[in-house]
């Protein structure tokens, strides 16, 4: 493709979309400064001006965008859109947004024209009563089929149809609507550098050897956020790790890179380590820290993520760990069942949950606002089952 033939999209700049420097650090913070630096290497790549819109615009927002991009590498020209100058979005021809809530940027779009530009948004977590209404809504917005929301999975896919196969039920009853006019919905996977998981041999050499890892010891990986209700409760992995451990020659290491909410979560993982798997050899370092995560890459051998909630949709951290050439070993769970290739990628553990229509009353207390989100995740993880014999094998 020449670059008379590609244009680069106008990004949506929102700094807690693109960054991962704050306390707080989320998957799709990962993603979005994955997306930024790939698409700051393709402007300069094609020596095209990159673009960026800011939806309330000020000198300080200005100031914090031009830092943004060019720690994603920016050296080229950048420049800097607004609701004032909507209509110039139409040089690059797309807005990419990196949530799915596009409503109120299709309603302004009309003042300008609907076929100047499209839109195009992602989904990250789908759980959230804030997300499912913004998803239900697509078919009441102005957005055309040229249009999109990305659905990074297949079960992320699937639960957007069957939100949007009710909202059609529900209108044709109210208004008796027989068209429905979507944006497209592509299924594309979040991705990585890969270079950035690419170490050396003494590189690894040198993380072993700070995590006091021995060349016959095996170091089993987590990375993510260290939360029993909204990422993966640890007990099955540690009970499968503590059935190895007892059998094996090797010494077993689990590390897990991450961070903790508050110390009450802090000190009970560690209790539950303590507990459950005293035979293996507990490291915790903070994910947010690019050295430490650094480390935690270079210096292990297996990958492990058990996921077992339903704000899972797809999952980053296995990408990074093919990246990174490790095996994996992980839960046959959303986005997961997409990318890791059982017993090619690595071993998928199955899980159980109950069948459809038994939590109807669990989403009917979120629903009402009886119990909040972090309630109605981790109540939910409850009822999901991770085959720990499996997992051992």
């Amino acid at each position: 493709m020449s670059s008379r033939d590609w244009f680069p999209a106008t990004v949506y700049y929102s700094g807690d979309g693109y960054s991962t420097a704050g306390p707080r650090l989320m998957g799709r913070q990962a993603a979005g400064q994955g997306f930024l630096r790939a698409y700051v290497e393709a402007s300069q790549k094609h020596n095209l001006k990159a673009s960026a819109w800011l939806a309330l615009p000020s000198k300080q927002a200005e100031d914090e965008t031009r830092v943004g991009f060019q720690k994603a590498g920016l050296s080229v020209p950048l420049e800097i859109l607004s609701s004032r100058n909507m209509g110039a979005i139409q040089k690059s021809g797309c807005l990419y947004v990196p949530q799915p809530n596009l409503a109120d940027l299709a309603s302004q779009r009309i003042r300008v024209g609907e076929r100047q530009f499209s839109l195009c948004g992602i989904t990250h977590t789908t759980a959230s009563h804030a997300v499912m209404s913004t998803l239900a809504q697509l078919p009441l917005a102005p957005l055309r089929p040229w249009d999109a929301v990305i659905c990074t999975s297949q079960a992320v896919l699937k639960s957007v149809q069957q939100l949007l196969d009710q909202q059609f039920e529900y209108l044709k009853w109210k208004l008796g609507a027989t068209r429905f006019e979507l944006p497209q919905l592509p299924v594309i996977p979040l991705g990585v550098h890969v270079k950035d998981y690419e170490f050396s041999d003494a590189k690894k050499k040198a993380a072993r050897e700070k995590l006091g890892l021995s060349q016959n010891d095996v170091a089993v990986l987590f990375v993510g956020r260290l939360s029993f209700h909204a990422k993966a409760h640890p007990h099955p992995m540690l009970v499968a790790l503590q059935n190895v451990a007892r059998t094996s020659s090797k010494k077993i290491h689990l590390i897990q890179a991450g961070w903790f909410a508050n110390e009450p979560i802090e000190q009970a993982f560690k209790q539950a380590a303590k507990e459950l798997a005293p035979d293996v050899t507990h490291h915790y370092l903070d994910g947010r820290d690019s050295l430490q995560r650094t480390t935690a890459w270079a210096g292990a051998d297996i990958f492990c993520s058990l996921a077992d909630n339903i704000q899972e949709t797809f999952g980053l951290t296995p990408i990074e760990a093919m990246a990174a050439s490790l095996p994996l070993v992980v839960s046959d769970w959303d986005g997961y069942k997409d990318t890791v290739r059982h017993e090619v990628d690595g071993f998928r553990v199955p899980t159980f949950i109950p069948q459809t229509g038994d939590g109807v009353e669990l989403a009917s207390l979120y629903e009402r606002g009886l119990i909040n989100y972090d309630m109605y995740c981790g109540y939910s993880c409850e009822f999901v089952a991770v085959e720990i014999a499996k997992a051992t094998e």
